[in-house]
C-alpha cells in the first residue's frame, strides 16, 4: 500500500487509542465508515501495520487486537467482502509474518489473529495450506515458533475437528516430537495441543491413538517445576485441570499417580502460590466431573483436607478488621481453602466429606493457636450445606463442637463461631432451631451481652447475623423463652459503630418477624431508635442504615399489626415518599423501599391503595427493564470482577451481563405480586399495565426470579379482575380478554421452562388461574393446548428418568452415592408430576366432559403408572387423577373405572401409606358417583376395606391416616350402595371400624355421610333391642369439641342426639350411662 495511506492509517490507530472521548469517538466513526465502505483497504492497512516489524510497539499491538476482531466470522465479516486477491495477501503476509517473528508478544498476537482466520476457513474447506505450514513451523529449529505452531493447533482443534481428526496419525507424531522436545515450554505447548485434539474427539475410539501420549502431558509439568519454570508449570497444571473437568475417561488410567502428583505440588514450598492453588484445583474439578471414580482413589480426603485446613489458618493480622470486610487483608489461601472444602461436600456428599472433615476438625479446635480454631470453625460453616443431609443426623455432637468456642479468647474465634451457627441455621433450618434453641440462643445472648465485645463491633454485629438467621428458620415459641435479655442485647448494638448497628437493626426486624404479636410489649421501645435514624441519619455513609431502619419499621408493623402500627405508618410513609424522590442510581435504599411498600400494603391492606399511585410508576419500570449487556472481544473484556457484572465466555466473544439489573427487575416483579395478590380488586387499575410487562416476562430466561414472580402473578391478576367485575356489575367480558392474553404465553412457558422449580410454580399457575376463572373457562385451543404442554413434559420426564437407568445400569463407577443423587433427581420429577396431577384435577372439575378428550393424549401416563413395578409417588398421583375422573365426570367415566377398579382394590392393601390413602379414597368416590359400575363389586370391596381397617397396626403411624380413609368408604358404600350388599353386615361393619380421629380432611365429611345414613335408617339403625344405640352415641360424642367435626357438623350431632332421646328418653339415657365418661360429660353438657 502507498505510504502515506499506511502513515494516514496508523494516525486512525493512534486516534482510537485516544484517552479523549470525543477523539476517540471521531476515530471510531472513521473507522466504522473505512470498514463499510473500504473494507479492502481497511484489511490491507491492519495487516500491513501487524506484520511490519519497525512499526511502533503500541500502533502494532492495537493494529494486530483490530484485526483478530475483523477476522473473527460475524454477520459482517470483512473477510468475506474483499477480493479473493486480497484474501490470498491476508493470509500470505500472515504465515510470512508469523514466520519472521522473533518478538514473543506479537507472536503471540499473530498466532491469535491466524487462529481466528483459520477457525472460519477450515471448517468450511478453505485454506488447506496452512496445515502444511504448520507442521513446517513445528519443525522449526526455532522454539517461538514450534509454541505458535502448537498454539494454533489447540485453538482451531475444536473449531475444526474433522480436518483434525481424519489427520490423527500425523499430529500425533507432531504432538510425539513436541512432548519430547528439549524446550520445557514447547513440551508444555504441546500438551495444550493435546487437550485441543482430545477436545475435538467424540469417541473414546477416536482418543485412543492419544492415550500414550498422556505420561509426556504429565511429564512436561514435572520438568517446568524442576526447571523452576512457574508459569509453564501453570499453563500446565491448567490443561491438566480442563483434562479433570472434560476428558476424565483419558485421566482415569493414571489417575492415583495424578492425585499423588497434585498433593505432592500442593503442599511444597519451593513453589509459588498459584501453582499450589491449581494443584488443588484438579482434584476439586475431578471431585465435582466423576464424584464416584474420585470416592475410590485410596485416601483421597485424606490427602486433600488436612492441606486445606493449613491454607485456611493463613490469615493476617489486621488492625482494622473490626471496620469491617472491606478493610480484610487479601488471604488468598482461606479463599481458594473455603471454595475447595464448600465444593468437595457439594461434590462428594456428607457421607463421604462429613466423617473425614471433622475428625480433622476435631484437633484443630484443640490447638492453641487462634488462626487454626478459626480454620475448623470455618471449615465447619462451608461444609455444613454440602453435608447436610448427613450431617442432620449429627447435630448432637455438631453443636456440642461449637457452642463453647463463643467464649474463646480470641474475637475472631467467636467471630467464627457465629458465623458456623449462622450458616448452620440456613442450611438446617427447623432442624436445628426446634432441636438447639437452648443451647444456641443463650449464646448469642452472651456474647452480645459481654462487656469485652464493646471493643470488638464486627463480632456483635456477626452475632446479630446469627440472630437474624436463626429467627428465620424459627418459630416463635423457640425464641420466647429468650426474648427479653436478647432484645436487651440488640438493642445495645443500636448506639455503636456502624457495623454493629446496621446488623442490629435487622437483627431486631428478624426477631419481631417471627414472634409476631409477642413483640408488642417491645414495640414502643425500640420504634424511637428507627426513626431516629430515619431523621437524623442523613449522610450517604449512613444510607444502608436507613435502608435496614425502613425494613425494621415495616416488619415491626406487620408483626403488630395495623391497630398498633397506623399512626406510626403514616410517618414512616412520608419518609418513605421523601427519600424516594431523591434516590441515586447506586442509593442501597431503594430495594429497602421496595420491600418496605409492600409491608406496609399488607399491614394497611384496602387503605394502603391510595398509595399506588406513588409507587407505581418507578416499580413499574424497574420490572419493564430489559436485560443490560455488552458484548466485548476477548481482549477487550474486563480482567477482574465487576461488582453488578457477570462476565461469561462464549467463543471468541465475553458477553457481560449487568446482574445488578436483572436483581432489581426480579425485586420489582415480586413486589407487584405482592400488591396483586394482598389488595385483589383494589389493585385492578394496574391489572392491565401490569399483565402488559408480566406475561412477557413468563420467558424471560435470563433470571428464575422474575419467571416466578410472573408465574405467581397471573392467578392474582385473575382474582382482582374477576373481583373488580362483580363489584362493579361487568359482564365476564373483561376476564375473557385478560385470560386470552396470559394463556398462550403461560402454555409456551410450561412447554419450554427448562428449571425443574419455575416449571412446578408455572403449571400451579395455569391450576389455579383455572381456579379463579371456574367452569368452562378454557376454549378449545387452549385446553388443546396444555394438553400438549403436559404431555411434552411427561415425555422430557420419562426420558430424564430412561438416561438416569442406563447410567446407573452401565457406569463402572456408579455405587451407592451416586444412585442416592440420582434418586434425588427423580425426587425432584416427582414434584413436577404432583403439580401436574394437581392441575389435571382442576381441569377436570372445571372443564368436566370437555377437557376428556385433551385428558387422553397424556392420560396413558396415568394407567402405566398403575402398573406393578411403578414408583410409588407415580402410583399414588395416576389414584388421585382417577379419583378426580371418577368424582367430577361420573357417569361419563364409567367405563374408565370399570376398567381401573381393580388396580385400586389392590392398591387399597399397598405397603405405601400414600398409596393405600389414594385408593381407599377412590374406592368411596366410584361407591357414590358410579352405583351401575360399582354394584357388581360393592359386596368385594366392603369386605376388602373392612379387612384393612382390623389389619394390625392400621391406626398406628403413618397408616392412621389411610384408614380413615377406607372408613370414610365405608360410609359412602353404606349410604351409596345399600342395596348391592348385606345393609345388615354393612352397618356392623361400619359401627365396628367408626369413630375417625385422624384424617382432619375425610372426618368431618364421613361424619355427616354416617349422620345422612342414619337420618335415612331412622330407628332401623338402632338395631335389635337398641343395641347399637350406645355404640352410635360413641361414635357420634367422640368428635366433639375437636378439630375433626365444624360447626354445622356438631349441630347436626346436637339435633340427632334430640331426635333419638325423643324416640325414647329412657332409651337414651340408660346408652348414655353405658359409654365412657368422657363421652358421657360431651353429651350432657351438648344437651
Amino acid at each position: 500500500m502507498d505510504a502515506n495511506a499506511i502513515e494516514q492509517f496508523k494516525g486512525l490507530i493512534l486516534q482510537l487509542m485516544e484517552p479523549d472521548n470525543e477523539k476517540r469517538s471521531q476515530g471510531e466513526s472513521v473507522y466504522s465508515h473505512t470498514k463499510q465502505e473500504f473494507p479492502g483497504q481497511l484489511l490491507l492497512s491492519l495487516v500491513q501495520l501487524s506484520t511490519t516489524p519497525n512499526t511502533e510497539g503500541s500502533v502494532r499491538n492495537m493494529s494486530l487486537i483490530m484485526l483478530r476482531q475483523e477476522l473473527v466470522r460475524s454477520d459482517n465479516w470483512v473477510f468475506a467482502r474483499v477480493s479473493a486477491e486480497i484474501q490470498e495477501h491476508v493470509k500470505k503476509t500472515l504465515l510470512s509474518g508469523l514466520q519472521q517473528e522473533e518478538n514473543e508478544l506479537f507472536s503471540t498476537r499473530l498466532k491469535d489473529v491466524i487462529s481466528a482466520l483459520a477457525s472460519s476457513l477450515l471448517s468450511e474447506g478453505q485454506w488447506g495450506e496452512i496445515l502444511p505450514f504448520l507442521l513446517e513451523l513445528a519443525g522449526s529449529s526455532a522454539e517461538i515458533h514450534r509454541i505458535a505452531a502448537m498454539d494454533i493447533f489447540s485453538h482451531i482443534s475444536t473449531r475444526c475437528r474433522s480436518v483434525l481428526i481424519q489427520s490423527m496419525n500425523v499430529m500425533v507424531k507432531v504432538l510425539q516430537a513436541g512432548l519430547l522436545d528439549d524446550s520445557v515450554r514447547v513440551r508444555v505447548a504441546a500438551f495444550g495441543t493435546g487437550v485441543g485434539l482430545l477436545s475435538a474427539c467424540r469417541t473414546q475410539e477416536e482418543q485412543a491413538p492419544l492415550q500414550p501420549l498422556f505420561p509426556g502431558m504429565l511429564q512436561s509439568i514435572a520438568l517446568a517445576l524442576n526447571s523452576g519454570d512457574m508459569e509453564s508449570a501453570n499453563q500446565g497444571l491448567d490443561n491438566l485441570v480442563a483434562l479433570c473437568e472434560r476428558e476424565t475417561d483419558f485421566v482415569r488410567p493414571s489417575i492415583y499417580g495424578v492425585y499423588k502428583a497434585m498433593v505432592s505440588i500442593m503442599g511444597s514450598e519451593e513453589v509459588d502460590e498459584r501453582t499450589r492453588h491449581l494443584a488443588m484445583e484438579c482434584p476439586v474439578t475431578l471431585a465435582e466431573a466423576r464424584p464416584a471414580l474420585c470416592r475410590k482413589i485410596p485416601d483421597f480426603l485424606e490427602g486433600l483436607i488436612p492441606v486445606l485446613l493449613e491454607w485456611n489458618s493463613h490469615l493476617e493480622d489486621n488492625e482494622r478488621w473490626n471496620d469491617g470486610e472491606k478493610f480484610d487483608a487479601e488471604d488468598l489461601d482461606v479463599a481458594i481453602a473455603e471454595d475447595s472444602i464448600d465444593r468437595l461436600s457439594i461434590a462428594l456428599g456428607g457421607e463421604t466429606f462429613a466423617p473425614i472433615m471433622f475428625s480433622a476438625v476435631q484437633q484443630t479446635l484443640q490447638h492453641p493457636n487462634w488462626r487454626v480454631r478459626h480454620s475448623g470453625l470455618m471449615a465447619m460453616s462451608v461444609s455444613a450445606e454440602g453435608s447436610a443431609k448427613y450431617l442432620r443426623d449429627h447435630l448432637d455432637q455438631v453443636v456440642a463442637m461449637v457452642v463453647p468456642f463463643f467464649k474463646d479468647e480470641h474475637p475472631r474465634v467467636r467471630w467464627a463461631a457465629c458465623n458456623c451457627i449462622a450458616q448452620m441455621s440456613s442450611d438446617f433450618g427447623r432442624s436445628l432451631t426446634e432441636r438447639y434453641h437452648g443451647e444456641i440462643v443463650p449464646v448469642l445472648v452472651t456474647i452480645l451481652a459481654d462487656p469485652v465485645m464493646v471493643n470488638h463491633p464486627r463480632v456483635l454485629a456477626h452475632a446479630a447475623s446469627a440472630v437474624i438467621n436463626f429467627s428465620e428458620s424459627s418459630e416463635k415459641e423457640f425464641l420466647l423463652p429468650y426474648l427479653k435479655p436478647l432484645l436487651e442485647g440488640l438493642h445495645k448494638l443500636l448506639t455503636m459503630p456502624r457495623i454493629a448497628q446496621e446488623q442490629g437493626v435487622t437483627a431486631v426486624a428478624a426477631v419481631a418477624d417471627c414472634v409476631s404479636t409477642e413483640f408488642t410489649p417491645y414495640y414502643d421501645f425500640f420504634v424511637p431508635y428507627m426513626k431516629e435514624i430515619l431523621h437524623r441519619a442523613s449522610g450517604t455513609e449512613y444510607r444502608m442504615l436507613r435502608g435496614k431502619a425502613m425494613e425494621c419499621l415495616s416488619l415491626l408493623g406487620v408483626a403488630v399489626g395495623k391497630e398498633k402500627f397506623y399512626n406510626d405508618a403514616k410517618e414512616v410513609i412520608q419518609v418513605l415518599q421523601t427519600t424516594e424522590r431523591n434516590l441515586t442510581d447506586d442509593d442501597p435504599q431503594a430495594n429497602f423501599i421496595l420491600h418496605a411498600w409492600a409491608r406496609l400494603c399488607k399491614c394497611l391492606g384496602e387503605e394502603f391503595q391510595p398509595y399506588l399511585e406513588t409507587i407505581m410508576p418507578r416499580l413499574l419500570n424497574s420490572a419493564n427493564l430489559d436485560l443490560d449487556f455488552q458484548v466485548h472481544s476477548t481482549e477487550a473484556a474486563p480482567t477482574e470482577a465487576e461488582e453488578g457484572w457477570e462476565f461469561l465466555p462464549v467463543g471468541e466473544k465475553t458477553i457481560a451481563i449487568k446482574t445488578s439489573t436483572l436483581e432489581e427487575k426480579a425485586t420489582a416483579c415480586n413486589m407487584l405480586y405482592w400488591y396483586a395478590e394482598e389488595l385483589k380488586g383494589s389493585f385492578f387499575p394496574y391489572v392491565q399495565p401490569v399483565a402488559q410487562i408480566m406475561v412477557p416476562s413468563l420467558l424471560f430466561y435470563y433470571h428464575d426470579g422474575v419467571r416466578t414472580a410472573a408465574a405467581s402473578v397471573m392467578p392474582a391478576l385473575l382474582r382482582s379482575t374477576v373481583d373488580h367485575a362483580k363489584a362493579t356489575g361487568q359482564g365476564p367480558e373483561v376476564v375473557a380478554q385478560l385470560w386470552n392474553f396470559i394463556c398462550p404465553t403461560l402454555i409456551q412457558s410450561i412447554e419450554g421452562e427448562i428449571d425443574t422449580d419455575c416449571l412446578i410454580l408455572l403449571i400451579e399457575s395455569f391450576g389455579e388461574c383455572v381456579n379463579v376463572l371456574g367452569a368452562g373457562c378454557l376454549s378449545h385451543e387452549q385446553q388443546a393446548g396444555i394438553a400438549k404442554a403436559i404431555q411434552q413434559r411427561f415425555e422430557t420426564l420419562m426420558g430424564f428418568r430412561q438416561k438416569r437407568m442406563n447410567a446407573q445400569a452401565g457406569g463402572e463407577d456408579f455405587d451407592k452415592y451416586e444412585a442416592q443423587r440420582l434418586e434425588e433427581l427423580t425426587n425432584r420429577d416427582d414434584d413436577v408430576i404432583a403439580q401436574i396431577a394437581d392441575c389435571t384435577g382442576k381441569l377436570l372439575k372445571h372443564m368436566k366432559m370437555d377437557y376428556m378428550a385433551h385428558f387422553a393424549l397424556y392420560g396413558k401416563n396415568w394407567l402405566y403408572f398403575l402398573e406393578s413395578g411403578a414408583r410409588s409417588h407415580d402410583t399414588q398421583m395416576a389414584l388421585c387423577v382417577l379419583d378426580d375422573v371418577a368424582e367430577y365426570l361420573q357417569g361419563n367415566s364409567a367405563q374408565i373405572i370399570h376398567d381401573v377398579y381393580p388396580h385400586f382394590l389392590r392398591y387399597s392393601q399397598d405397603g405405601s401409606p400414600e398409596v393405600r390413602q389414594a385408593a381407599c379414597y377412590g374406592l368411596g368416590v366410584f361407591a357414590q358417583y358410579h352405583g351401575q359400575v360399582f354394584a357388581q363389586v360393592a359386596r368385594p370391596a366392603l369386605e376388602a376395606l373392612a379387612n384393612i381397617v382390623q389389619s394390625p397396626g392400621a391406626r398406628e403411624g403413618e397408616f392412621a391416616i389411610p384408614t380413615d380413609n377406607a372408613i370414610s368408604s365405608i360410609t359412602k358404600i353404606n349410604l351409596y350402595q345399600r342395596e348391592n350388599i348385606d345393609p345388615n353386615v354393612g352397618l356392623e361393619v361400619l359401627l365396628s371400624v367408626l369413630p375417625v380421629l385422624d384424617d382432619k380432611d375425610e372426618s368431618d365429611i364421613t361424619y355427616n355421610n354416617f349422620l345422612t345414613l342414619l337420618e335415612k335408617l331412622g330407628a332401623n339403625a338402632f338395631g335389635q333391642s337398641c343395641a347399637h344405640v350406645p355404640k352410635i352415641l360413641f361414635i357420634l360424642s367422640s368428635p366433639l369439641g375437636t378439630e375433626f367435626v365444624n360447626e354445622p357438623t356438631t349441630h347436626r350431632i346436637k339435633a340427632y342426639f334430640q331426635s333419638v332421646s325423643n324416640q325414647d328418653a329412657n332409651m337414651f339415657t340408660q346408652a348414655v350411662g353405658s359409654i365412657p365418661q368422657d363421652n358421657q360429660q360431651k353429651i350432657q353438657a351438648m344437651m
